[in-house]
């Protein structure tokens, strides 16, 4: 086997997923990009410095009004340890071609897996964590082992190979912080095709997360593939600590990232790709040549770009771009103007440049060079990449869509936001404007100035993520402020309601010029519905449906602004699908779906099913259930992803599968085009083109046809799959012309559209001899009088086609039009109602703040408080306008809803109050604000009307229960000298008729026949606990208390207190005489 033990490190360009680190330049030691902290540094400015945040715990924390912006490049000693690699490469290869031109030894066959009789199966790829020689905490070597068990799943379900025969014998002891088992030196690890050695650190100071390596390939020599077999994926624990679902989501892109970089996406492995027939591609073998992968010297935007030039990827560009001109052959003439093939990034160091797909045109795929903020995209591009390797058969059904640059031409390859011929939405041209993102993943701020972006060509303006306004991020939602009733938090809509099937949409609905909402493609993705969440977590009835690019919706859901839609066929056919709560770092995401991980399963692989039995799954509840139980339920499917019991596709009536393309049957409108050799299929509102209807399926028109009718035959065809053949018109009176397909015309013919008539032209068309021509510029064939005449004289039901220069006929829904589809109607036949240029078939389908009025035909406006309406008056509206409320069939302001209602805030009505209240604020018995006569308002637990005021209250002269005084128990009045019953710890003080904590002087407390009272004391004493003489507890007129007795003077013997004029007991004789000696002491003393 071949030994190559080095540290490729193509890992800066998605290291720091979730953040930016303040103050941080950029330095590279020991191969590995890392970030310093330089705060005296003048040669980086602002723009340039990584703005991180991370916590104590290592947490990477996302700075809220930053962007993210990590790029991937490579530094000199890297540049000089790939020279050694790559002279190693290269002595090993001129070995082996030496060794076969001298015939000293024999070439064994290479097996490609593309080989008709080449054994395929799931690539086998096993990994261990015994190479952590690093203490680590458990949660982070949880994590870990999280991440390698999701990317070993991803890779597994998408890559094939011819597995190997043998163990993996390591050729190396040692290769840079990875210390090989020696079991794996002797007898290697079975079972496998490629081995990871896993290994970690703690290292705060280091600027990356995860990197990977490949450092052995499998030796073609002795018959293998040169596929690399052996490698290391090595993480940075300080910035994995105390992670959530959705870092663990962002972080997994990283590991995808650089485990794709080990597996061949990488210069160093490019010299070994092989085509489908096992050969290299640059018919040799010898290092060092790229001809037919990599084409170089091409320049793009002003700047030279490296291209990779193979089959697949080629194929792929040409059709995700749709430019045809990308898969051309060098052979063809066209080939060098439009530059064939896809474009590698061109900007930054060695590891960058030719590493990695080119920003500017791939802007969120995941092997670009850096990431801004937004969730990246496994596309088919790397997919393809992969399949050109030779070593991989690769399931392309696993590819992400990615929405950047699709179908954008080949101007938007070639020169990005320097196209004159268009301006592409991708980029952004105002400066300093909210928009959103390529995708719609979120929200973001134009900047094209000073950017914060290595990568994109030509200071293209980009709309960069704020990371805390991405739009499938559920944390990031928020209330609409201005439309928060007063004083209440639960009338109002979400500003912006950020879910996992939520994106970004230019809305001016509550302000600002951008929202996120829920969507769902409907109509076979020809109908975009947007919804919009109230704060309980319902949804509004009133939903706005986009059926054109362009198309203005204006007040949705009772709040005032527009929305302007996108191209819904265009939005929907390649959205990028995410999945709930980020599969709960239990699995990994692939196309919407949450692939879980062994022994949890649920929509978001939150459901821990090791309690399950084998044959069974769970259903939308999470209990366990049988599979047979959710197989006899034609409407629903076994998902093995997620080992759930799923739904068929909206489209599907039974299915064997959750995709489009998956159903058995279909629903009522929609027709069934089952796959090649299957049962199943896609269900279509209209057959494709090469197909037609039977009133259940579509099936195929004959070969001849490009399009039919039925039955489908070669004399049912309405245009020719041979653009060199002609449509023989069998009755050219009747539309749509069908006929066969000839090879020449014999009679009449119609050349600009090849068809051919036997009995003369049609009625669109005016004989000129036997040709069947169109009208002159300008005019236009009427059908009535046949003759060519001005547009104003079609006539009704008609509209003047530039191209077929006719008065064709308008859509069934349309009276008048200017066009022929349903959406260019001028007026619209009785029972429909013109909405902008669009028939509707019944007034209840008039948009929010219209009506369909029956004179007009048309969606007329309501009166300005009204939502929905009967009639343009302010009288007949059925629901209103958030600030008013229905009254009968009326909308008013709040205070003028009658007194008997009250203005219901959630269902914007005047609704009547309970029955106990006379007026009311709020529905039910304890939310009113007056009573019937003869009641009392009661303003305790509630607001309610009682017989009677309860204990503490007292009726006021509007019959609203008041508190009593506090030292009150019952009252007539909020008085303390109103109390009829004083509290149980209050007295009863007779002389003020008042309730007091402590009687005042001269009284004493005492229970009475209903309440305490204060009684009066003896005459001699000043306070007294009792009506006896011997009761008191302080004396009048300088009097000395005794023995509770006020006595003039205290008996013989008996000292008292002079401030509280108590006599308190004997005097102490040897007290006193102690004192007398001590005051003889002291005079004699001071004579001496």
């Amino acid at each position: 086997m071949s030994i190559i033990c080095f540290f490729i490190i193509f890992l800066s360009c998605l290291c720091l997923a979730n953040g930016k680190i303040q103050n941080l330049q950029k330095i590279n030691i020991d191969d590995q990009e890392i970030f310093q902290d330089d705060n005296k540094s003048s040669q980086v400015n602002e723009e340039q410095q990584k703005l991180f945040t991370v916590s104590k715990s290592g947490k990477i924390k996302k700075k809220l009004t930053e962007q993210d912006n990590i790029r991937c490049v490579h530094n000199e000693k890297q540049e000089q340890i790939m020279s050694q690699i790559l002279a190693q490469e290269e002595k090993e290869a001129l070995e082996f071609k030496n060794n076969v031109k001298d015939n000293k030894r024999k070439l064994t066959s290479f097996q490609s897996p593309y080989d008709s009789g080449a054994t395929v199966e799931n690539m086998r790829i096993t990994y261990t964590l015994d190479t952590i020689t690093e203490s680590i905490d458990s949660q982070d070597l949880d994590f870990i082992e999280k991440q390698m068990d999701a990317a070993v799943a991803f890779y597994e379900k998408r890559l094939q190979v011819v597995p190997l025969s043998t163990n993996i014998i390591s050729q190396a002891a040692h290769c840079q912080d990875v210390i090989i088992p020696s079991s794996d030196q002797s007898t290697g690890i079975p079972d496998s095709d490629y081995h990871i050695y896993v290994t970690a650190k703690h290292e705060p100071d280091e600027g990356y997360i995860a990197y990977a390596t490949y450092f052995q390939r499998e030796s073609f020599t002795s018959g293998g593939q040169g596929r690399p077999i052996l490698g290391n994926v090595h993480f940075n624990t300080y910035y994995i600590s105390d992670y959530t679902d959705a870092d663990f989501a962002q972080l997994m892109e990283t590991t995808l990232h650089e485990i794709a970089h080990a597996f061949g996406f990488s210069p160093s492995l490019f010299y070994f790709f092989r085509d489908t027939n096992g050969n290299f591609y640059n018919g040799s073998g010898s290092y060092g040549d790229t001809t037919n992968i990599v084409k170089e010297g091409v320049y793009f935007r002003s700047l030279e770009t490296y291209q990779i030039i193979t089959p697949q990827v080629k194929a792929w560009a040409a059709e995700h771009f749709g430019c045809d001109l990308l898969n051309l052959e060098e052979s063809d003439s066209n080939y060098s103007d439009y530059f064939a093939g896809l474009q590698l990034e061109n900007q930054g160091s060695f590891g960058s440049i030719g590493a990695h797909w080119e920003r500017t045109i791939l802007f969120d795929e995941v092997m670009t060079a850096s990431r801004l903020g937004t969730s990246k995209t496994f596309s088919g591009a790397t997919l393809a990449l992969f399949k050109d390797m030779g070593w991989y058969l690769v399931n392309t059904d696993y590819s992400d869509k990615i929405q950047w640059g699709y179908k954008k031409g080949c101007d938007f390859v070639r020169y990005a936001c320097e196209a004159t011929s268009e301006t592409f939405s991708e980029f952004c041209t105002q400066e300093g404007n909210t928009q959103c993102t390529g995708g719609r993943v979120g929200k973001g701020i134009c900047k094209k100035s000073n950017l914060q972006d290595y990568f994109m060509d030509s200071n293209c303006g980009l709309v960069n993520p704020y990371s805390n306004l991405l739009c499938i991020d559920s944390g990031d939602s928020q209330y609409d402020s201005n439309y928060r009733s007063s004083g209440q938090t639960y009338a109002y809509i979400y500003e912006n309601d950020n879910q996992y099937d939520s994106r970004c949409f230019e809305s001016t609905f509550g302000g600002g010029s951008t929202k996120c909402y829920r969507y769902e493609c409907r109509l076979e993705d020809e109908e975009l519905d947007i919804y919009f969440q109230n704060s309980d977590g319902t949804y509004n009835s009133d939903i706005a449906t986009c059926i054109y690019k362009g198309q203005i919706l204006k007040n949705k859901a009772g709040l005032n602004g527009e929305l302007a839609c996108p191209d819904p066929v265009t939005f929907c056919k390649q959205k990028r699908n995410f999945c709930k709560n980020y599969c709960s770092s239990k699995g990994y995401c692939s196309d919407g779906i949450c692939v879980c991980k062994q022994g949890f399963g649920g929509l978001d692989c939150s459901v821990d099913i090791s309690g399950c039995a084998s044959d069974e799954i769970v259903d939308s509840d999470n209990n366990c259930i049988s599979k047979s139980v959710c197989e006899s339920d034609s409407s629903k499917y076994v998902n093995s992803f997620n080992k759930l019991c799923s739904d068929c596709h909206s489209s599907c009536a039974s299915c064997s599968g959750g995709s489009s393309d998956y159903c058995l049957s279909c629903n009522s409108g929609y027709l069934l085009l089952k796959n090649e050799n299957a049962d199943n299929g896609e269900c279509h509102k209209e057959c494709p083109k090469g197909y037609y209807s039977d009133g259940t399926y579509c099936l195929e028109c004959d070969n001849s046809c490009a399009t039919c009718e039925s039955p489908g035959s070669s004399s049912d065809c309405t245009s020719c799959s041979d653009s060199a053949y002609w449509l023989q018109i069998a009755d050219e009176t009747s539309e749509p012309f069908t006929g066969n397909c000839v090879s020449s015309c014999s009679d009449y013919k119609d050349t600009d559209n090849k068809q051919c008539f036997t009995n003369g032209c049609p009625w669109s068309r005016q004989a000129n001899g036997s040709e069947c021509e169109k009208c002159s510029s300008g005019t236009y064939m009427s059908q009535t009088s046949g003759n060519c005449e001005i547009a104003d004289n079609c006539e009704n039901g008609t509209y003047a086609d530039e191209e077929q220069q006719a008065c064709l006929e308008c859509d069934d829904e349309c009276e008048n039009c200017f066009g022929s589809d349903q959406y260019s109607c001028l007026s619209c036949n009785s029972g429909s109602y013109l909405f902008g240029s669009y028939c509707l078939s019944s007034s209840s389908q008039c948009p929010s703040g219209s009506y369909g009025d029956g004179i007009t035909n048309k969606c007329e406006k309501c009166d300005s408080k009204c939502l929905k309406c009967s009639d343009s008056t302010s009288t007949n509206c059925s629901s209103c306008k958030i600030g008013y409320f229905l009254n009968g069939s009326e909308c008013v302001e709040a205070e003028n809803c009658p007194s008997t209602t009250f203005a219901d805030k959630i269902n914007r009505t005047c609704t009547g109050c309970d029955s106990s209240c006379l007026t009311c604020f709020k529905e039910g018995n304890i939310h009113c604000s007056s009573c019937q006569i003869g009641e009392f308002l009661v303003q305790q637990n509630g607001s309610t009307c009682e017989s009677v005021c309860p204990d503490g209250t007292y009726a006021d002269v509007n019959s609203v229960c008041q508190r009593c005084h506090y030292s009150c128990k019952t009252c007539s009045a909020e008085t303390s000298s109103d109390c009829d019953i004083c509290q149980d710890n209050y007295y009863r003080e007779s002389q003020n008729n008042t309730c007091v904590y402590k009687c005042p002087e001269g009284f004493y407390g005492k229970q009475g026949s209903s309440e305490k009272e204060c009684q009066q004391c003896s005459n001699d004493c000043l306070t007294c606990s009792g009506p006896d003489e011997d009761n008191c507890t302080g004396c009048k007129d300088k009097k000395f208390l005794y023995k509770g007795n006020c006595v003039n003077s205290c008996p013989q013997g008996v000292g008292f207190d002079q401030d509280t004029m108590e006599c308190f007991g004997k005097i102490n004789c040897f007290l006193q005489s102690s004192v007398l000696l001590m005051a003889y002491f002291i005079v004699v003393t001071l004579v001496l």
